[in-house]
C-alpha cells in the first residue's frame, strides 16, 4: 500500500509537469531489509536479510501472535 501511494504521488507529479510545466518533486522509498515469515504448525520459519534463517515457537509468537496476525490487521 505504501509503495502504491508513492507511485500515485509520482504519477500525479508527472501529470503536473506535462500539464503546467511544474518541476516534479518525486517520492522515493527508503531502503528496508528483506523479511519473509512462514507459519508451520506451532512454529515459524523466518528469513531476514541481516540475520539469515531462524525458526521456533518464540518467532511464531512475535511475528504471528496466536491468530496468524489477523488481529494486527484491525
Amino acid at each position: 500500500m505504501h509503495m502504491g501511494h508513492y507511485c500515485a504521488i509520482n504519477i500525479h507529479q508527472d501529470m503536473l509537469k506535462h500539464r503546467y510545466g511544474q518541476t516534479p518533486v518525486c517520492k522515493e522509498l527508503s531502503e528496508f531489509p528483506s523479511i519473509m515469515g512462514l507459519a508451520v504448525g506451532k512454529k515459524a520459519v523466518i528469513y531476514d536479510s541481516t540475520t539469515g534463517t531462524a525458526s521456533g515457537e518464540d518467532l511464531m509468537a512475535s511475528y504471528f501472535g496466536n491468530d496468524l496476525a489477523n488481529s494486527s490487521k484491525c
